[in-house]
């Protein structure tokens, strides 16, 4: 989702700013985990196709990649929530 209009940004009170600074903050670092766990595991792949921790790389990449989709779905909801609080 688009980055809120400034009009909505200069209306948020602290508390609402805190939270949809820590949702970004949260969504952001989970991002970067997935990415870090999945790119760990088709580097082990490409090296070595019978590695016996393949399948325990792979079920960490989901994990994250799960956990990544949901901080970006709960920031695109609480965005959107603010969007319809304080649109004209």
């Amino acid at each position: 989702m688009k980055q809120l209009p400034k009009y909505i940004t200069q209306q948020l009170t602290p508390a609402e700013t805190r939270l949809l600074n820590r949702l970004q903050v949260k969504s952001d670092s989970l991002g970067e985990t997935m990415l870090k766990h999945q790119s760990a595991y088709v580097i082990a792949f490409r090296k070595n196709k019978s590695d016996k921790r393949l399948p325990a790389l792979a079920d960490k990449g989901f994990k994250y990649e799960r956990l990544a989709f949901d901080a970006v779905d709960k920031l695109n909801l609480y965005k959107k929530a603010l969007h319809t609080k304080y649109s004209r």
